[in-house]
């Protein structure tokens, strides 16, 4: 009784500490020790005791692991872990909006992608889905995000 106690011990004081340490090892020798307790208690009390302890640790893993899920995040410890604000989304400049039905020249072969110079700036444009060769007039059909879609006039 004290081997299967004591390994079960041992493994949630391994998952505890799979929090900080990288790498799996300590989750995989918590469940190695969950394993053994199970292995523990059938050689010792039998195949029942076995599987009833098998039954008892899975439906404790899962109420541990709700448990986690909605009170860790919120703890002072979670919020170590986690990001205070999402990640900054990164978007086309405004200007990229007014090119839009702009003439220009390719400077680069477009295959699809490659640069073209519209307004006298260079832009990196992507054509329709033909190649198109240097100096080739060029018209912006499509402006999505930082996405120039020209088309070959």
């Amino acid at each position: 009784m004290t081997l299967m106690v004591s390994l079960i011990i041992a493994a949630l004081l391994l998952f505890t500490a799979e929090i900080f340490l990288p790498g799996l090892i300590a989750g995989v020798l918590g469940a190695l020790c969950l394993v053994g307790s199970i292995i523990a208690a059938s050689h010792t009390y039998g195949a029942g005791a076995g599987l009833l302890l098998l039954l008892a640790e899975v439906v404790a893993g899962i109420a541990l692991f709700m448990v986690w899920m909605k009170y860790f995040p919120a703890s002072p410890l979670g919020q170590k872990f986690s990001l205070r604000q999402p990640a900054p989304q990164t978007s086309a400049p405004a200007e990229f909006g007014r090119l839009l039905h702009r003439t220009g020249v390719t400077i680069s072969p477009l295959r699809p992608a490659g640069a073209a110079k519209i307004d006298g700036q260079r832009r990196d444009v992507v054509s329709e889905g033909l190649p198109l060769p240097v100096n080739t007039k060029i018209k912006v059909v499509k402006v999505e995000g930082a996405r120039i879609v020209v088309r070959k006039i």
